[in-house]
């Protein structure tokens, strides 16, 4: 990659070994240039192509839905596609808490004993 200038601030880019988590599963440390101004990330193309593998081996790739919310009795309903059920490990009967995250954000975890 070896960008010599940030292309978003024109900061100094430096290599460095970061983070990834994909749909909040960490994926491990991949290489990247950091700008040492903004702090903005860009993973090098061979970072990018073993996240995406990793993430296809996790079942994490393509994961992601679109639903619309549904209406049962006085309650609001949310259908979770099996692609997204299985690469989360939820299954009927699956005991869930669920919390705001921001404005238009709802995280959903699993609780304990289920």
């Amino acid at each position: 990659m070896n960008m010599s200038a940030c292309p978003l601030c024109r900061g100094t880019m430096k290599e460095a070994e970061v983070p990834y988590a994909y749909a909040g599963v960490p994926l491990g440390r991949f290489p990247a240039e950091v700008c040492q101004r903004c702090g903005e990330t860009f993973f090098t193309e061979p970072g990018w192509l073993r996240i995406e593998r990793l993430a296809r081996e996790k079942g994490l790739w393509g994961a992601g839905s679109r639903v619309k919310v549904g209406y049962s009795g006085h309650s609001l309903i949310l259908r979770i596609p099996g692609k997204l059920a299985a690469a989360t490990d939820l299954k009927k009967g699956t005991t869930v808490y669920l919390q705001p995250a921001g404005k238009g954000k709802l995280l959903v975890e699993r609780t304990s004993g289920t």
